[in-house]
């Protein structure tokens, strides 16, 4: 009977893993956030516990339970904890198929509690949105106070928000394009009146030769 074991290379814990930022990553045309969701999370997680230079082949399913014993330890939220091995268990399943580690070996995700998110009041948001005295006001107070409008109205994530360009905005029809989405696709989003005028006063002190619409005071791209 042929039996598919896994193989025996001279590779260690990190040098498999760069393999894996090459094929899994940079060859599938990942986004540069979702290679960087995996290096951080072995960055501050995985590697906080277990020697990355260790041989490939000397991972054990005890590693993979001790290190979620290890986090469990540090008191972090459960929800944190399971972001940490969601990114191990993506990688392990690579491995696993590479038939570098032992094929038993899998990653479980701990039981988060259910916790309830409060959100805003309409109170609460009208203070938000209301504009603010504009004597005293800096440009980044400014600044913050269109984006959290521009947020209200479009549920933009913190990614799209600071890669919009003034020419991405099209005051005229009421729509913005979003040319930095989750799933790297363009979006055209319907804005409202209310924002358009927000919008039209706010550009007037962006300078003529700055192409983000939220930059820094420095007139660079926010990070």
């Amino acid at each position: 009977m042929i039996k598919m074991n896994r193989k025996h290379i001279d590779k260690t814990f990190d040098e498999c893993f760069q393999q894996f930022l090459l094929e899994h990553c940079t060859l599938k045309n990942m986004s540069e956030d979702t290679k960087k969701y995996y290096i951080e999370n072995m960055k501050y997680g995985f590697y906080k516990y277990y020697d990355k230079d260790k041989n490939i082949n000397e991972l054990t399913q005890d590693d993979i339970n001790g290190y979620i014993l290890y986090l469990q330890s540090k008191e972090i939220k459960d929800t944190t904890i399971n972001i940490y091995l969601k990114a191990l268990k993506t990688v392990i399943i690579f491995y696993k198929k590479k038939f570098w580690i032992d094929k038993n070996i899998t990653v479980i995700f701990v039981k988060e509690d259910k916790q309830q998110v409060e959100g805003y009041t309409d109170e609460e948001i009208s203070v938000l949105i209301k504009k603010p005295n504009m004597k005293d006001l800096t440009f980044a107070q400014y600044r913050n106070w269109v984006i959290v409008n521009f947020l209200c109205c479009t549920a933009a994530r913190r990614s799209t928000v600071i890669n919009i360009h003034k020419e991405d905005l099209d005051l005229e029809n009421g729509y913005c394009k979003f040319r930095h989405t989750k799933n790297r696709k363009p979006l055209t989003v319907p804005i409202t009146l209310s924002l358009i005028n927000i919008l039209k006063e706010y550009i007037e002190y962006l300078p003529v030769d700055c192409p983000y619409l939220f930059p820094t005071v420095q007139g660079e791209k926010m990070k």
